[in-house]
């Protein structure tokens, strides 16, 4: 049975004179219509409790009004003393008060909710710790609410009030509506911590390791706000903002020496585009470098030209001006500093401003460090987001993302269709993105049987080598000279900077150690031999050319026969396609995909200074192995084999390469990688030996 509680302690409305809960809506009251939403449910709540103030009390007779609202209804009315920080700062005074421990329930009272789903979900799982319903935000004001991100399976992993949270995943509105399994548990566990909304709370449950999860309400009526009290509120902003705009040379012809006895020449379509923006919502300022000393022959002059404004701002310097504000966190996505730089006498009625309707947060993407991947919806369309702040280091953030988007123009010059459609891409002082099409029927190709990986690498390889390979500069005479510096520089500068943490020291230049039952010489032992005695050469590029630059399973998506490219990591001047190779093994062979998400202990240290790894890699089919190398020994003009060994040498060096970002999510992870990178290296460096 479950405990239902109504904190209604909020400040009154309107001077004090209405009291939320007994505000009209419609032929009810608010506190009617939202406790209408446990009708169906009304058998399972075994205890109904109502928690106002002492003054609330008795201003408004609150016990009386809901006695007489609720005839037939046992409830437990809590007055407190005094006002509280917030909503759960009320609850948790009452579960103290009344010692009320188990299953509960903590309702707003502004809106009325459809909440079968909710409880089809309860019902079916009374494990679960924590339960909320949750709302489709798009068009939704985020400064209107908590904002939860959850996984695809509906898990809340984190939750923030009023703004998105820093998390991976998909974003949804909460709805004041919160199950708690343990209510006692709730009033242990956020005692002495100040805390104002149930938010807070919840998140003190996600943090404890509480499973808690959302469900998706598609029926609700909100009341809160005098804007919400209709069920088909529209689900857009009107444009709305402030646009400075000069007079002299923009709005008006520009005179070398002013006057202010001859009418002013208005430039053509300029009094029609203010009053069009006034219309939508803008605050029109004009500005000039006029003496304040003439604003009213200035008024005048613009009243007689029938020229619309808010407000003027006069005396300016005639120098460049600048607009400085601030991004805000309940509107992320939209610029809050934009500019039009016109020139002289040619109007504004060309300048067109961008739409306000609102962009919608779909999805968080999970992703390496160099950008935030998000799904977005506008009125129009669903789109893709590769988004970074220039607060970071510009060369791996700003940089390595633009240099992306030019690489993926390339690639659709090239072979056009082999990547999603570019939209367009932004670059301001805060922040750099590029938007592209989503394809929400593609799916990666780590998703995909052998058999599809078969047919679909098949056909991909034959495609670059055609249109994206074959852009080549013959590199024989310093393939080699290549090689050598990427390792020095790419290679052996990693190496260095891992060599203070035990384990990858060990990896990295100690005596031979035993990796699952069998011995593995150090990275180090291992490019020595791989690399010295003309050993470069064999790996050496023979020709450069544009490459993906991340070609993983990850990064090809696929749909039925359609392939499509993203993500490139490839600088525009030519590289080795080997480089390329290396990442498909990185896919095929080290399985990255399938332990790049696993957590906890991934390599285990046994007695005796032995190593074992607990992930085990599904190996791939002979068939697919060959189809690939088949491939690559076209494209790189080689041996079978020798495309083999080069996949493999590439692979290690990737798996080298990758140590630091995987030491960002753990040490686990760097360890497995590194890990790899020596079981590879030594085997293929001992195959290399016996020939």
């Amino acid at each position: 049975m479950i405990t239902l509680i109504f904190p209604i302690a909020g400040p009154a409305l309107e001077n004090g004179k209405i009291y939320p809960p007994f505000r009209r809506i419609g032929e009810q009251t608010a506190i009617e219509a939202a406790f209408r939403s446990f009708k169906a449910v009304r058998r399972r709540i075994s205890r109904i409790v109502f928690v106002c103030q002492a003054s609330q009390e008795i201003e408004f007779n609150v016990g009386a009004t809901l006695r007489r609202l609720f005839p037939s209804t046992d409830f437990d009315l809590v007055v407190i003393p005094l006002p509280t920080s917030g909503p759960f700062d009320t609850v948790a005074q009452v579960l103290r008060l009344r010692d009320i421990v188990g299953p509960g329930i903590i309702c707003d009272c502004d809106h009325s909710l459809d909440l079968v789903p909710f409880f089809d979900r309860l019902f079916a799982s009374p494990e679960v710790d924590c339960l909320i319903p949750v709302w489709n935000l798009r068009g939704e004001d985020l400064r209107s609410w908590s904002v939860a991100g959850i996984d695809d399976s509906a898990q809340v992993l984190s939750i923030a009030e009023k703004q998105l949270p820093n998390v991976a995943g998909r974003f949804v509105g909460v709805i004041g509506c919160t199950y708690f399994r343990d209510l006692g548990w709730i009033s242990k566990n956020v005692r002495g911590v100040a805390k104002s909304y149930v938010s807070d709370a919840i998140r003190v449950c996600i943090n404890a390791g509480k499973y808690v999860e959302a469900v998706m309400l598609e029926k609700a009526f909100f009341f809160g706000t005098p804007e919400g009290e209709t069920e088909n509120r529209s689900r857009y902003q009107p444009p709305n903002g402030t646009i400075f705009c000069d007079l002299d040379g923009t709005l008006i012809e520009h005179q070398d020496v002013t006057s202010y006895l001859l009418p002013v020449s208005v430039l053509p379509g300029s009094r029609e585009k203010l009053q069009s923006w006034i219309q939508s919502g803008y605050h029109i300022v004009i500005t000039t470098s006029r003496p304040a000393t003439e604003e009213q022959e200035l008024r005048c002059l613009l009243k007689q030209a029938n020229l619309p404004y808010a407000q003027l701002v006069m005396g300016l310097p005639s120098g460049p001006r600048y607009v400085i504000n601030d991004r805000k966190p309940s509107a992320r996505f939209t610029r809050q500093a934009k500019a039009f730089e016109i020139e002289r006498n040619k109007g504004i009625q060309q300048i067109e401003l961008a739409s306000a309707s609102l962009l919608h947060v779909l999805k968080r993407f999970k992703g390496g460090s160099l950008a935030e991947t998000l799904l977005l919806e506008d009125d129009q369309k669903k789109f893709i987001r590769k988004r970074v702040s220039k607060s970071g280091n510009l060369a791996s953030g700003y940089g390595k993302l633009k240099q992306q988007y030019r690489a993926l123009e390339r690639f659709a010059q090239l072979v056009g269709g082999l990547v999603p459609a570019l939209y367009c891409e932004h670059e301001d002082t805060l922040e750099y993105y590029y938007d592209l099409e989503y394809l929400p029927d593609h799916r990666p190709l780590t998703l995909a049987t052998q058999e599809q990986q078969c047919t679909s690498l098949t056909a991909l390889l034959q495609l670059l080598k055609k249109n994206i390979y074959s852009q080549r500069k013959p590199a024989s005479e310093i393939g080699a000279e290549w090689l050598h510096e990427h390792i020095t520089q790419k290679i052996y500068a990693k190496l260095d900077l891992l060599r203070e943490h035990p384990l990858l020291r060990r990896l990295i230049s100690g005596p031979e150690i035993i990796i699952n039952g069998k011995s593995v010489m150090p990275i180090i032992k291992s490019l020595q031999l791989l690399t010295t005695n003309g050993g470069l050469k064999q790996f050496a590029p023979r020709f450069m050319t544009t490459v993906h630059g991340d070609l993983t399973f990850g990064n090809i998506l696929i749909c039925n026969t359609d392939i499509k490219l993203i993500d490139t990591d490839a600088i525009l001047s030519p590289e080795a396609p080997e480089l390329d190779l290396g990442k498909l093994f990185q896919s095929l062979i080290a399985r990255y995909e399938e332990w790049e998400q696993l957590e906890g202990i991934l390599v285990r240290e046994l007695e005796g200074g032995r190593l074992e790894t607990t992930v085990m890699l599904n190996t791939p089919s002979n068939e697919l192995l060959n189809a690939i190398l088949t491939e690559w020994s076209d494209i790189l003009e080689c041996p079978v084999e020798q495309a083999h060994n080069k996949g493999l040498f590439y692979m290690g060096l990737h798996l080298i390469r990758m140590v630091p970002y995987r030491m960002k999510v753990s040490e686990s992870q760097a360890n497995l990688a590194l890990l790899y990178a020596a079981v590879y290296l030594s085997a293929l460096a001992e195959r290399q030996g016996d020939n």
